[in-house]
């Protein structure tokens, strides 16, 4: 094959798949697909031995598409048009840096058989990249169900079968007649959904068919993030994101943050973009075309005003119905355990109650009600109820009112008489550093925090309970920082400790996985996804891969040299006894290291050729003994005679063939040799 263009260059069909081309060309210059894969191939040797062929569609980055460009007398753009790239470049801004992400939208097709409509191939035998959509189930044109098998025979088409098996069925042995095919039968409503699934795929896999105009600065991914928004609202000029419809709050979030810039851990994909466009029953042409205002965008970057804070709503508090002592907390993020959200909260710093403002009523509001809480309680303790009874009166959890008890008590919001039973007797020096210790924060669990205390000191649920309210503890909790912080920031040296923990595995050669990374990170693998790690930790992956296949071929061809010099000179060898030694049977050595099959091969006939060769020269001594001994006892020299001398009484049996034709020959040879020698006599 040249190694610049083939000569027959076929033009690519409108739809067709890379496969396909690629097929019917290999067909046309009788070669075999996988020569012109290897002309462009790029990476580890492991994917061209696995024969993944659909990942030449799917997968654009294990191929130089200049490379076979030129090969096929293509541009690199019309190579790129024939596989996913098209439907990943309607949503990601550059697709060879975003693969990772690309690849989840990969799981809308068939990998592993190849679907075909009869008719089609019948017209013309060439297989369109739509036709392996999973949603795709009927062939517009001819109204007909996709299939995936033979009709003959049902076996199924995989992706690297030969057009010609399409054609004629090796089982039946007789050409496919698609005139027979019969055409079915599908009711308006199946035919509706299938159009319209259609006309979206062929829109997303078109080369000439753009999703979306960027919008103004914005980047593609952006810019499709904030017409998905826009429409989910029902095309409202103003951004509320309490009114965009069918789409989960988690997805809003993230794809607002990714207009602002602030992070990208999701982006719009064909799921999500099908899903607006079944809700608001709108072509995805018309999507494409759809123009947002400026102001729309401009609305989604506005930030929420910081309101002012309120007054103190604790009535035993030294600043009651004042706003000076109310404190922004910027550093933490307040649990929704109310299901309310506060876009920001406030502290008294002095009772230590937490307020914020209710976005939908803008109400100055006392968080978790615990100011109700505490009147509730004070009001029962001082008529002589105890723990447990104002916990069956309230309902709330046995620990946290024992934590409000002991706060009325550090305050002395309590009776004199009931005050003593929840003091402590003594009171330890500098509590906080007590409390440092238990490595928790103000959003831990009471009991949790009190069962470290009493792990660790031996406090009483009482002296916990005293000692949590002072006002230095709560003021230490107040300002240290919570787990509760945005997840993603303990992260951000991510890409760093992956290639920390990736060159320890290499140095231990522990086999390199995604799940094992994510679990010494202690993240999960989606956040390694989301983060582009993926692709860091596959070539990493695919080189440790290549190293232990270079290690493993080394060694096999050191035990298979030692073995095949240790085989005894006078036996026959057989190459399954040199697979069965160094523990590899005949298909894997043929799949991954072929030179190696090779020269098992070579090296066990070499072995038995030279047995073979020295069983004949021993045999040829034997027979000239035995004709010498024939021929002392004046017997004819014949080859049954020195067969019997030989002890060998069935000699014309089918089995010693070859020893009879060797008698043969000695015997032709004595008879030769003894002419010669009576002729020299004569003379």
């Amino acid at each position: 094959m040249s190694n610049e263009r083939i000569a027959i260059r076929p033009i690519p069909k409108q739809g067709e798949s890379l496969t396909s081309y690629l097929l019917r060309s290999a067909n046309l210059n009788k070669y075999d697909i996988k020569d012109l894969w290897k002309k462009a191939h790029i990476g580890s040797e492991h994917a061209l031995r696995s024969n993944q062929y659909f990942r030449l569609d799917f997968d654009y980055t294990m191929v130089d598409h200049r490379k076979l460009g030129n090969l096929l007398g293509l541009s690199r753009v019309e190579v790129q048009s024939l596989t996913l790239y098209n439907l990943h470049s309607k949503f990601l801004e550059d697709p060879y840096q975003d693969f990772d992400r690309a690849t989840v939208m990969n799981n809308a097709f068939h990998k592993k058989s190849r679907n075909y409509c009869p008719e089609c191939i019948k017209r013309d035998v060439f297989f369109k990249l739509i036709w392996q959509v999973k949603d795709i189930e009927i062939c517009i044109e001819h109204n007909m169900i996709l299939l995936s098998e033979c009709q003959y025979c049902n076996r199924e088409f995989n992706y690297q079968d030969d057009l010609e098996s399409f054609k004629i069925c090796t089982h039946s042995e007789s050409e496919r007649s698609f005139t027979t095919s019969q055409a079915y039968i599908l009711n308006s409503d199946i035919r509706e959904r299938q159009l319209k699934l259609y006309q979206r795929w062929e829109f997303l896999l078109d080369p000439n068919r753009k999703l979306s105009q960027t919008i103004g600065q914005l980047s593609l991914e952006q810019s499709l993030a904030v017409k998905v928004l826009y429409l989910g609202q029902n095309q409202s000029h103003k951004y509320d994101r309490k009114a965009i419809k069918h789409i989960s709050i988690s997805i809003i979030k993230n794809l607002v943050s990714l207009v602002r810039g602030v992070s990208c851990v999701k982006k719009i994909d064909w799921k999500q973009l099908f899903i607006i466009l079944d809700a608001c029953n709108m072509s995805i042409e018309e999507f494409s075309v759809l123009k947002v205002p400026s102001v729309y965008v401009n609305n989604i970057y506005k930030s929420k005003e910081k309101q002012k804070p309120g007054q103190c709503l604790a009535s035993w508090c030294s600043s009651f119905g004042e706003s000076k002592q109310i404190i922004l907390i910027n550093n933490r993020i307040e649990p929704r355990k109310t299901k309310v959200r506060y876009n920001y909260y406030y502290i008294c710093n002095d009772c230590f109650m937490k307020y914020g403002y209710h976005t939908e009523t803008s109400a100055w509001l006392n968080i978790d009600n615990k100011i109700q809480i505490i009147i509730k309680v004070q009001k029962l303790t001082s008529e002589g109820f105890t723990r447990c009874q104002i916990l069956r009166n309230i309902g709330t959890n046995m620990y946290r009112i024992s934590e409000i008890v002991g706060y009325l008590a550090y305050r002395h919001l309590l009776k004199e008489e009931i005050l003593s039973k929840y003091v402590p007797h003594s009171i330890p020096e500098d509590i906080i550093q007590y409390f440092k210790q238990l490595d928790c924060d103000s959003h831990t669990y009471p009991e949790t925090r009190y069962r470290k205390a009493q792990a660790l000191f031996g406090w009483s649920v009482i002296e916990y309970s005293y000692y949590y309210a002072n006002t230095d503890v709560q003021e230490y909790f107040l300002y240290k920082i919570s787990d509760l912080k945005k997840p993603l920031k303990k992260y951000k040296d991510l890409n760093i400790r992956v290639e920390k923990v990736l060159k320890e595995m290499a140095k231990t050669n522990e086999n390199v996985s995604i799940s094992k990374i994510a679990k010494v990170l202690g993240c999960s693998e989606k956040l390694l996804q989301s983060r582009g790690l993926v692709s860091k930790i596959g070539q990493s992956k695919e080189q440790q891969m290549l190293m232990n296949g270079i290690q493993e071929e080394r060694e096999l061809y050191k035990l298979s040299k030692s073995l095949v010099n240790a085989l005894d000179v006078s036996q026959t060898a057989t190459s399954q006894s040199i697979y069965k030694r160094i523990g590899r049977n005949r298909d894997y050595i043929k799949k991954y290291y072929p030179d190696l099959l090779n020269f098992i091969r070579h090296s066990v006939s070499a072995h038995n050729y030279e047995l073979k060769k020295s069983i004949v020269e021993r045999n040829r001594f034997l027979i000239r003994e035995a004709i010498k001994k024939v021929e002392k006892k004046n017997n004819a020299v014949n080859i049954s005679a020195v067969a019997r001398e030989m002890n060998y009484t069935h000699i014309f049996v089918k089995g010693y063939r070859l020893l009879k034709n060797l008698i043969e020959e000695e015997i032709s040879n004595y008879h030769s040799h003894r002419l010669l020698n009576d002729e020299s006599r004569s003379y």
